[in-house]
């Protein structure tokens, strides 16, 4: 007589604890705690997937846009979109000011800046809110001044030409008794410019243009009569009093259909 090994053994008792669960569910029955199977993987994965962030609605799609949900190869260092917002609104009442941070009221060159890693804020910490993103000495009035995150957060991304109305529009000022005050020349208000490029500096507004139709949360084209073509995608001049266009198939169409003509508001 023949001996089973270990292995067949085990095959054996296999076999007859499959004969048995087939013949109680074949009776309506059901199988024992014991020989009841585990979940699988699928069902475990349901309930614990984590629910993918989705961009928000001023994270626009494109080339290089910088946020992380948009695809890979983004520069390390970057945040996503959803997480820039998720942060800045953390800081909720605690940023000091009369209602919390809404971050799509936020200046898109800040958020920018924010998403490439250029600006630092975890939004667990008010004081991050005081940091200086540029200083410097303003040439109008020919102070120093600091310019911190907590000014720049609604500062416009489009001066257009407040710098004619003495930077009416401006969220940086300068400390100086009197030098802020609303004027004709605006000597001690300013705009800070380049933010989203790691490269600040002050300006009257003239300069500061930041396209909010290119992807991710934009970039700063500088001067204010340029324009973002929905053609091409590309900038051009658009000119103020006289109308320019893109040298794009669309560009060369709108230019065809409208002329040079120009309306005095027109930017």
């Amino acid at each position: 007589m023949s001996h089973l090994t270990v292995k067949d053994e085990v095959v054996r008792d296999d076999q007859k604890s499959q004969k048995r669960t087939k013949e109680m569910e074949a009776a309506g029955g059901s199988c024992s705690a014991s020989t009841k199977e585990t979940p699988t993987k699928e069902v475990k994965a349901e309930g614990s997937a984590k629910v993918k962030d989705k961009c928000v609605e001023t994270c626009q799609p494109g080339p290089q846009s910088g946020c992380t949900i948009r695809g890979k190869g983004k520069p390390v260092g970057n945040l996503s979109c959803a997480e820039v917002d998720r942060r800045l609104e953390a800081f909720g009442a605690n940023a000091g000011w009369k209602t919390p941070i809404q971050a799509d009221k936020v200046s898109l060159c800040v958020k920018a800046a924010i998403m490439k890693g250029l600006i630092k804020i975890t939004g667990e910490d008010k004081n991050e809110l005081s940091q200086i993103v540029h200083s410097e000495t303003w040439w109008l009035c020919g102070h120093r001044i600091d310019a911190r995150l907590r000014d720049l957060l609604e500062q416009p991304d489009y001066a257009g030409t407040d710098f004619m109305d003495g930077g009416e529009d401006a969220t940086v000022f300068c400390k100086e008794p009197g030098c802020a005050e609303k004027n004709v020349r605006g000597e001690g208000r300013v705009y800070v410019t380049g933010i989203c490029e790691g490269k600040p500096t002050f300006d009257t507004g003239k300069a500061h243009n930041h396209c909010v139709q290119c992807p991710g949360f934009g970039q700063c084209i500088w001067d204010y009569r340029d324009v973002h073509c929905d053609g091409c995608g590309k900038h051009y001049f658009g000119g103020h009093h006289v109308a320019f266009y893109c040298s794009c198939k669309k560009g060369r169409e709108e230019k065809k259909k409208w002329g040079n003509g120009c309306s005095d508001d027109s930017d």
